[in-house]
This record gives structure tokens, C-alpha cells and sequence, in this order.
């Protein structure tokens, strides 16, 4: 079907559990990066390289910072994927009972309606010429008097 919109709420809820399973990772990253940071800096690279760690830091907590709004981003993703397949869960179980309620209304025995198009075109009808008489328009100044409109009066 080309130009139709055909969606699977229960493949969208899958989606949004991997969707969920990709927060939880990124948040085991960011709870990783945090054990390391708090302390770990200082002793990390040795005494000879102290001065290492801060050049790194503000770029490591940069990248933490990163990669927690990933997380939050993730999670608010899956929460409105979730929100969207009930959504159309919803829809669909409206759109069902409203046909059924159709169905029951004309309890099988009904035609349905004719459709435009379909089988062979209505006879043509003519319609009758007018009967009433119409006025001609009235004259403009200057006209002549029994002239037409538009027509200048001759002497």
C-alpha cells in the first residue's frame, strides 16, 4: 500500500525496549566514568604525571556530561515510544469498535453505499429553458431612448 502509514504497536514497544537497554548501558558508562573520577585523578597517572589529569578532567567530565544527556535522552525516547504505540493501540481498538458498531447498524442486510465512479455514468437531464422573461439592462445616460446599451442617440 504506497501512501499509507501502516504501524505495529507491538514492534514499536520492542523498539522501545531496545531502546531502554541502550539508556542502561550508557548509564553503566556513566556510573563507570564516575568511580574512576572522584580521587582516582590524582593517583591515576603517578606523581611524575600529576599534570596530566588536569588537562584531561574538564574534557573526561565534558565527555560524562555528554554521555549522561545521551542516557536522559534515551530514556525519554523510550518512555514516548512507549506512550506512542499505546496511542495507536488505542486507535486502532477505537477504529475496530467504531466498524463494528457500523456492522451491527446494518446487521448484514444492508447495501452499501454507491461509490463514485463506479459502474456506468447516470442518465444526462436536461434541463427545461427558462421560463420567466429577463429584462434587458437599463440605459446608461446618453443612451438613445429604445436603443441598445451602449448606443449613442442619431440626430
Amino acid at each position: 500500500m504506497t501512501g499509507s502509514l501502516h504501524v505495529i504497536s507491538d514492534e514499536l514497544r520492542a523498539h522501545a525496549q531496545h531502546t531502554r537497554a541502550a539508556q542502561a548501558a550508557t548509564n553503566l558508562a556513566v556510573d563507570a566514568a564516575h568511580q574512576v573520577t572522584p580521587g582516582g585523578w590524582a593517583n591515576a597517572y603517578g606523581v611524575i604525571c600529576q599534570f596530566f589529569p588536569l588537562g584531561v578532567r574538564p574534557l573526561a567530565e565534558i565527555g560524562i556530561d555528554i554521555v549522561k544527556r545521551i542516557s536522559e535522552s534515551l530514556g525519554l525516547t523510550a518512555d514516548q515510544l512507549g506512550q506512542t504505540a499505546d496511542a495507536y493501540q488505542r486507535a486502532e481498538e477505537d477504529q475496530a469498535h467504531r466498524m463494528r458498531q457500523i456492522h451491527d447498524r446494518m446487521d448484514g442486510n444492508a447495501k452499501p453505499p454507491a461509490v463514485a465512479g463506479a459502474g456506468p455514468a447516470p442518465e444526462r437531464v436536461e434541463s427545461p429553458a427558462p421560463t420567466h422573461r429577463v429584462s434587458p439592462p437599463p440605459n446608461v445616460p446618453g443612451d438613445a431612448p429604445g436603443a441598445g446599451p451602449g448606443q449613442q442617440a442619431t440626430r
